[in-house]
């Protein structure tokens, strides 16, 4: 789906911006989405939002006027999920555009990735913060605001650490939306 012709309706001009690079970014993709490796995660990016869209439409019409309470806080889980979904998949995008080494995008990618930091950005100026917690040590009382998947023992190590985080945190306005979930790396001798 590459959102050309969609048309946004004017709310507010950082969301107005972020659709407007989410459709510029769609359309630079097009022609490279089969051999891309962020082909799965731009295709699931976009079938979420349409897909929640959808569903917050059908909501919306069943909606009588007088549950008007109960009608503002599904648009406030509707909107919740987005953030958490769109962040978590611009995370995913991130993550494979960029040499893990210097930080810096791939090559291939330099054109397509000035879009998904427009993206990016946008969500911060909302304030929303998504944070990746890989290399993170893990403080001494025990892992924090963190689902730990997995364990692992770890050669040389002298504390636990987070080894890879498979899904980021996610914040809105200080508040946290989405628990990260994280491999923790350990001594040897700390696990069996």
């Amino acid at each position: 789906m590459s959102g050309k012709g969609q048309k946004h309706p004017p709310e507010n001009p950082v969301a107005d911006e972020f659709f407007v690079d989410a459709q510029r970014f769609s359309a630079s993709l097009d022609l490279r989405l089969e051999s891309s490796v962020l082909s799965a995660e731009v295709a699931g990016l976009f079938d979420f939002l349409v897909q929640s869209i959808s569903a917050n439409r059908a909501l919306s019409a069943s909606s009588p006027a007088s549950s008007q309470e109960m009608a503002n806080c599904e648009l406030m889980l509707f909107l919740v999920n987005l953030l958490k979904e769109m962040g978590t998949h611009l995370w995913r995008m991130r993550r494979k555009m960029v040499d893990p080494e210097t930080g810096q995008p791939l090559g291939e990618m330099q054109r397509v990735y000035r879009y998904l930091e427009s993206m990016w950005d946008a969500l911060e100026q909302a304030g929303v913060v998504i944070r990746d917690h890989t290399g993170e040590l893990v403080p001494g009382g025990g892992i924090y605001s963190l689902k730990a998947i997995a364990f692992e023992q770890v050669p040389g190590a002298s504390r636990e650490f987070v080894i890879e985080t498979i899904k980021p945190s996610i914040y809105f306005q200080n508040q946290m939306i989405q628990m990260g979930e994280v491999i923790i790396g350990t001594p040897e001798q700390m696990r069996p």
